[in-house]
């Protein structure tokens, strides 16, 4: 499902997730993926495709101490967090990407790159 995501948008990073996270949400839900930053000065990006069930996603980085970083809601199937570009994070250490429906249901395949 992140394929065409991937080759649009996710030029020269590095998958931080050895695999796309599938996850399934119902409306109005949410979950989380969690995923390690190493590089204290690192920037990142956040995919999320899900099936056509799915009618409005919403993405969002919080890091160790709860904070969010940085957030976006799309309607569609299909969710960039970072559009402009990637996301920079201020410290290293365990981070979540937390995944809410919106509207409608569904998988969604979602993974975290890193520009450097």
């Amino acid at each position: 499902m992140l394929t065409e995501l991937e080759r649009q948008c996710i030029c020269s990073m590095r998958p931080l997730l050895a695999e796309p996270a599938l996850v399934e949400l119902e409306a109005g839900t949410s979950t989380a993926v969690s995923f390690a930053l190493t590089d204290p000065t690192g920037c990142v990006r956040v995919a999320a495709a899900a099936e056509p069930g799915l009618a409005e996603l919403e993405l969002r980085i919080v890091d160790p101490e709860g904070a969010g970083h940085a957030a976006h809601a799309h309607a569609g199937p299909f969710a960039l967090l970072g559009p402009e570009g990637p996301v920079c994070l201020d410290q290293a250490g365990p981070y979540r990407v937390e995944l809410r429906s919106r509207r409608g249901a569904g998988r969604v395949a979602v993974n975290v790159w890193t520009a450097r």
